[in-house]
């Protein structure tokens, strides 16, 4: 375990929760949050991503993570900064805890994308399975069921390592129009941000 600073947030990151990085600070600076808005944050690991939509202006946040070491870091880290009024946390695998349809105005994801055949339990955080979209696929899968609102928008981490272009494909033949909103190179890959919402 140890604490860190990250622009004005305190934070606590726990042994096996995923450490903030690169694709989650290009997650929080893009977030398209407005006031006033109910905001999903699927994966939230040590809960920077709800902290930040709570910073922008967002109502509340549904934090959920398939990990009981980072709902307890989420919840942490809510009450530290002064956000556990306005942080709900949850213990699930992305949607499967949810009942359709959606009634958040943001969802967003910043899934396990490197491709890893068997990291172990460990891995859960940053491992996408062989190709690296293994939990990504599921997740889109899962959001059909949630698309019945037009006004919901949809933001998600994706990396160059793990072919993008296929889930790109994937969204818009179950009816998301998809755009690029921020992206970082790296000598080894490149992560984007992609924003996207019912047609």
């Amino acid at each position: 375990m140890k604490e860190k600073k990250i622009g004005n947030f305190s934070l606590i990151v726990f042994d096996d929760v995923y450490d903030p990085a690169d694709d989650s600070f290009l997650l929080s600076e893009n977030l398209a949050v407005k006031p006033g808005d109910v905001v999903l944050d699927v994966g939230s690991g040590t809960g920077i991503i709800s902290l930040t939509a709570i910073a922008k202006g967002a109502r509340r946040v549904v934090a959920i993570d398939v990990s009981p070491k980072a709902v307890k870091n989420t919840l942490i880290n809510a009450k530290r900064n002064g956000c556990e009024d306005k942080i709900d946390v949850i213990l699930g695998d992305l949607l499967i805890s949810l009942k359709p349809p959606s009634i958040f105005n943001l969802i967003v994801f910043n899934p396990p994308y490197l491709p890893a055949e068997d990291p172990g339990n460990w891995g859960l955080a940053w491992s996408g399975g062989k190709t690296g979209r293994k939990v990504v696929e599921r997740f889109i899968i899962m959001i059909r069921d949630h698309m019945r609102s037009s006004k919901t928008k949809y933001q998600m981490v994706l990396s160059s390592l793990m072919k993008p272009e296929i889930l790109l494909k994937r969204l818009s033949s179950f009816g998301f129009k998809c755009l690029i909103s921020a992206k970082k190179r790296f000598f080894f890959e490149e992560i984007y941000l992609i924003t996207f919402s019912p047609h």
